[in-house]
C-alpha cells in the first residue's frame, strides 16, 4: 500500500514532530502516512457543492497521550481528495474537528423527474473508534476518512421530487437532522490499499478499519499543531447538531439512513 511520492511534512499546516523524535507515552514517532477525506456518492445525486471547513483532525491513543494536528483549511469535497498527514504510531480512533457547516448543492433525477437540495449543515465532532485493530500508520501507509455512506441522499426522505428543490438553511429545519445522522452514523474509515484516496469496492468489502463511536478524548492531546485542546473533554464533546424535530415521519427518516454501510469484522 504505498504512495507514489512521498508526502511532505506539513509542518506549517499540522505541525508535524520531528521524524526522530524518541517514542512519547507509547506513541512510536517517524514518517508520517496520509488519509484522505473525501464524500460518498448517491445514486441518483450529483453533488455540485460540497464545501467543509476542517479546524483539526484528532488521533486517539490506545495508550497515552492523543494528538490534535490543526488544520484550519477548507476541503473542496467534489474535487480529487486530497492527502492529510496521518501521524505515525498505534491509533485506537480518528475525530474530526469543523471549524463551521459544511455546505452542500445537489441535483437529483431518476430519469422521469427532477429535483435539488441545498443544504447548510452544522457537524458536531465526528468521532471513529477502530472495529478491530489499532491503525499502525508509518510511511507506507494510506488511509480514506469516506464522509457519510454510499446512497447517504435519500429523496424521498429529504422530500426532493419532481419539481421539488428542498433548502435546509439552519439547525432548526426538521431536515437538518436527517443530514446529520448521515454524516455521524455512517462516516468510515478505510484501508487506502490502492491509494486512491477513494474507497473502491474490494476496500469496502474488506470492511470498515473505523467506525462512529464516541471517544473519551484526552483534553491534553500531545502538541500536533497549534491549537490548544479547549472543547475536548473526557467523553464526547459533540455539540449537538440542531434541532431533532419530532414526528414519526422523522424517526423514519433518521432509521432509513442508519443501516446502508456493510459493517463486517465488527467486533
Amino acid at each position: 500500500m504505498k504512495r507514489l511520492a512521498p508526502l511532505l511534512c506539513l509542518s506549517l499546516l499540522v505541525g508535524c514532530v520531528p521524524p526522530d523524535e524518541e517514542e512519547n507515552q507509547g506513541i512510536a514517532v517517524g514518517n508520517p502516512g496520509v488519509v484522505a477525506m473525501s464524500l460518498a456518492e448517491a445514486e441518483e445525486w450529483t453533488v455540485t457543492v460540497a464545501e467543509a471547513s476542517v479546524e483539526a483532525l484528532g488521533w486517539k491513543a490506545c495508550s497515552g497521550a492523543d494528538r490534535l494536528d490543526t488544520l484550519q483549511t477548507t476541503l473542496d469535497l467534489t474535487a480529487e481528495p486530497t492527502d492529510l498527514s496521518f501521524p505515525a504510531g498505534d491509533w485506537c480512533g480518528v475525530v474530526v474537528r469543523f471549524a463551521g457547516p459544511v455546505e452542500l448543492e445537489a441535483t437529483w433525477s431518476d430519469g422521469v423527474g427532477t429535483g435539488s437540495l441545498a443544504a447548510t449543515v452544522t457537524l458536531p465532532e465526528l468521532q471513529l473508534g477502530v472495529v478491530d485493530d489499532p491503525l499502525a500508520v508509518d510511511e507506507d501507509t494510506a488511509w480514506a476518512l469516506e464522509l457519510a455512506s454510499p446512497d447517504w441522499l435519500d429523496a424521498a426522505a429529504l422530500g426532493v421530487s419532481d419539481g421539488v428543490d428542498v433548502t435546509v438553511e439552519d439547525a432548526e429545519d426538521a431536515l437538518h437532522a436527517v443530514l446529520v445522522a448521515a454524516f455521524t452514523d455512517e462516516t468510515a474509515l478505510f484501508d487506502d490499499a490502492d491509494g486512491s484516496g477513494h474507497v473502491e469496492s474490494a476496500e469496502r468489502d474488506a470492511g470498515a478499519a473505523a467506525l462512529p463511536m464516541e471517544l473519551a478524548f484526552n483534553p491534553d492531546p500531545q502538541p500536533g499543531g497549534t491549537a490548544d485542546a479547549a472543547g475536548m473533554d473526557p467523553g464526547c464533546s459533540c455539540a449537538t447538531g440542531g434541532s431533532t424535530a419530532g414526528g414519526a415521519w422523522m424517526l423514519l427518516a433518521l432509521l432509513a439512513l442508519r443501516t446502508r454501510r456493510r459493517r463486517l469484522r465488527a467486533r
